[in-house]
């Protein structure tokens, strides 16, 4: 009796703990806010999962999940519709032991939720502990947040092909303005080159009257049209060279040197055999601003030598030379043009800023207008140098490379 009685006792010890211990349990589980059920899973004769039914829930199971008096209920009692794969899943857990993690949507339920899956008690008994969580909130953020992506993506996928497109257009617009600008550039050059052609005929026509003719007077009016004959067709020099060159707005100067030198020897040709000699650097490029009065020095100093620097002489040499002599800041270089001649010496008294020459005063004047400086040098030879500084173009620069 007393052992009977001891053994009662234990028993109704344990089941005390029991209660209270299942107790505690569910009060462990009725305080959080994840929903947790354990569901016992159907099996067919082959063990594929066909249905499971709530055993326990929690406090949040039906907030979680909508699902009101789940507990002995069958899931496709309460939603015919709901997913496959969520019997599967939990069939592989049931089956195999293994727990198992996930995310997956409920949409017979209306829900998205995030899993955690675990075999509970005997194989046997086919049963499935499950804790989750509703993150359908979440995922619609998510949604939403990658279709804002996508259409940000295509938004400015389609802004940058506009903007492509927009730049080709711009860019193809931009080279046909320049051709139309390069052709009209050309034109101008080509009408100013004929008009100075026409002028420079209209002239000669008129120095034809005094053609002849043995007065100072005449002989004098003859050559004053001859050397403003000259300074026009160097004019129309540049102008010949820009229309036929790839720049219009740049001349290469060392070319047109060598071409109106040549021309002005030709022209002077018969009065002496003269002999012409060129020191220039290549790739030498003005604009109009420099070529014009620069061609127009190299003009008058060429035709003063050829004129008074050989009379009584057989032969004789006219040296030109051009070089850049030093980088300055901000760009700017220096240039020094030297035109001399082995004729004739200059009066030593000679004075260049009081020359009663025309031309050599024209020399002076544009010199002025350049910026520059002008010498006369008497070292067995005469020598005329002019340094002048500009800057040059890149384009310029880069044709020395």
């Amino acid at each position: 009796m007393v052992s009977e009685a001891r053994k009662k006792a234990e028993r109704d010890t344990l089941m005390e703990e029991l209660r209270k211990s299942e107790k505690k349990y569910h009060m462990l589980f009725d305080t959080i806010d994840e929903g947790f059920c354990v569901i016992e899973v159907l099996f067919d004769e082959a063990d594929c999962p066909l249905d499971y039914r709530f055993l326990e829930i929690d406090a949040s199971f039906e907030r979680q999940t909508g699902i009101k008096n789940a507990v002995g209920r069958w899931m496709r009692e309460i939603a015919p519709e709901h997913e496959e794969h969520w019997f599967q899943i939990y069939g592989n857990v049931a089956l195999t032991g293994e727990p198992v993690r996930f995310e997956n949507p409920a949409f017979a339920l209306g829900h998205y939720y995030d899993v955690y899956a675990f075999r509970t008690g005997d194989p046997e008994q086919r049963r499935v502990s499950i804790l989750f969580n509703d993150i359908t909130e979440r995922k619609k953020v998510e949604k939403a947040l990658r279709e804002s992506e996508l259409k940000y993506r295509t938004l400015s996928n389609i802004l940058e092909e506009k903007i492509k497109e927009r730049t080709a257009e711009l860019k193809r617009a931009y080279k046909s303005l320049k051709k139309i600008e390069t052709v009209r550039k050309k034109e101008i050059h080509h009408r100013i080159k004929n008009n100075l052609q026409v002028i420079s005929s209209l002239l000669d026509l008129q120095a034809e009257k005094f053609n002849g003719k043995n007065s100072i007077k005449d002989s004098e009016i003859l050559e004053a049209f001859k050397e403003s004959q000259d300074r026009i067709i160097s004019m129309a020099l540049i102008h010949e060279e820009l229309y036929r060159g790839e720049e219009v707005d740049t001349l290469n100067f060392s070319q047109y040197i060598e071409e109106l030198a040549n021309n002005l020897i030709l022209t002077y040709k018969f009065r002496n055999d003269v002999s012409l000699n060129m020191d220039l650097d290549e790739n030498i490029f003005f604009d109009m601003d420099t070529a014009v009065p620069l061609g127009i020095i190299i003009n008058e100093l060429v035709s003063n030598s050829l004129k008074y620097a050989f009379v009584g002489s057989d032969n004789g040499e006219i040296r030109i030379q051009l070089h850049r002599n030093e980088s300055k800041s901000e760009g700017r270089t220096t240039f020094v043009l030297v035109v001399s001649d082995n004729g004739k010496d200059m009066p030593e008294d000679f004075n260049i800023e009081n020359a009663d020459s025309p031309g050599l005063q024209l020399v002076t004047t544009l010199v002025d207008q350049l910026n520059g400086e002008l010498e006369l040098r008497r070292n067995n030879r005469t020598e005329f140098i002019v340094k002048f500084s500009i800057t040059e173009k890149n384009n310029q620069v880069n044709s020395q490379t």
